[in-house]
């Protein structure tokens, strides 16, 4: 948290106020690290933010990520917002939305379940004809129809990050990921590819955090399920 000036608590950096805390070699030894290697922190507590759709991890840090980053909490429609930024349209296409919103912004309408569809649809049958061949092909999308790839998904949010934030370097930090991913083989997969695919793209960080243990000589460590022994390998990939 640190690292990133944006950080603040009451108004002032929380680099300043845990600076505060600390000896003089080790305040130093702070204020050295952030200035050599600021970097963007961006945070994800599975206990409260989840969707509550089973996704994997990585999934959920997407739909964070993009939510963060000021794009619809609707997948169909963040999805054609994304296309639209990467193709260079958003503004014409929110100056659109306007129009065939009765004046209400993009922004005041994106996150409506039913009109912010309605207008997304539409609209992405005028940009999109060859993708959308009716004004009601989007909105007839269920969601799950929208596949991405793990490498995808983490091109895009480093992408994101970097460009709101103006830092290269980027910490995901991930708080109760135990109770998440214990349950389900495939989420403990998951979260391996998305530190795995994070490390690949460089200068980012996963952080995770747990109430419960992953050593196999901590008594504690009987009381969890077995299959998180799986994320151990998760903790020997570095920053690159």
């Amino acid at each position: 948290m640190a690292l990133d000036t944006d950080k603040k608590l009451d108004g002032r950096p929380f680099r300043e106020q845990l600076a505060d805390r600390l000896n003089p070699t080790l305040r130093q030894r702070l204020l050295t690290l952030a200035q050599r290697h600021p970097a963007a922190v961006v945070m994800l507590d599975l206990a409260s933010e989840a969707s509550g759709a089973m996704r994997l991890v990585h999934e959920e840090m997407y739909r964070k990520v993009l939510q963060w980053a000021g794009f619809s909490t609707e997948a169909r429609t963040r999805d054609l917002e994304l296309r639209l930024l990467r193709d260079g349209k958003l503004d014409a296409f929110k100056a659109r939305a306007q129009e065939e919103a009765s004046g209400l912004t993009w922004e005041e309408v994106r996150d409506d379940p039913y009109f912010g569809i309605q207008v997304a649809s539409q609209l992405a049958h005028e940009f999109y004809p060859q993708s959308f061949s009716t004004p009601d092909t989007l909105a007839n999308t269920a969601e799950l129809q929208i596949e991405r790839g793990l490498d995808e998904d983490v091109a895009t949010m480093l992408s994101l990050v970097r460009q709101r934030t103006g830092y290269h370097n980027v910490i995901f930090v991930i708080d109760e990921v135990g109770q998440y991913v214990a349950p389900s083989d495939d989420r403990i997969h998951a979260l391996q590819g998305l530190a795995e695919a994070l490390k690949q793209q460089g200068h980012a960080l996963l952080m995770v955090t747990a109430q419960q243990t992953l050593t196999n000589d901590n008594p504690d460590a009987a009381l969890n399920s077995a299959k998180l022994a799986k994320l151990r390998p998760v903790s020997h990939l570095a920053w690159s």
